[in-house]
């Protein structure tokens, strides 16, 4: 992959935009993102950049009752945050995200065992079991 800029893992649609995705930035770091209007979005980023050619288990999740969004990068918090996104009820995609009514984001690579889950997975201890044993 040459190019590891804006590359979307998941996302899944609100009205005119995705509501979250998960990509990574233009600094080529993993980032989780939710979208509090169609043009406007929260982030939480990795430290580490991606890198090519490399496995590497992620996963985004929103805690309801906390209002907290997390990122967690092969079964460590990569960063949290607290946001009120907006509702995003569309299509669940793999592999791009919705910005303004177009797709974005193509993934260059692989993408394997992908899941979804209702109500979000915040412990860690959880989101490692599920990374070892996938």
């Amino acid at each position: 992959v040459a190019n590891l800029t804006y590359r979307a893992v998941f996302s899944q649609d609100a009205s005119r935009s995705s509501g979250f995705w998960l990509r990574t930035n233009a600094q080529g770091h993993w980032e989780f993102v939710i979208g509090i209007t169609d043009s406007q979005y929260t982030t939480v980023a990795a430290q580490g950049l991606a890198t090519a050619g490399t496995w590497t288990h992620l996963c985004g999740t929103w805690d309801k009752a906390t209002s907290t969004m997390m990122l967690f990068v092969d079964g460590t918090l990569a960063g949290s945050q607290t946001v009120t996104g907006i509702s995003a009820q569309g299509a669940f995609t793999i592999g791009r995200y919705k910005y303004l009514d177009g797709y974005a984001g193509a993934f260059a690579g692989v993408i394997d065992d992908v899941r979804a889950y209702v109500g979000g997975i915040t412990d860690a201890a959880r989101i490692r079991a599920i990374m070892n044993d996938g």
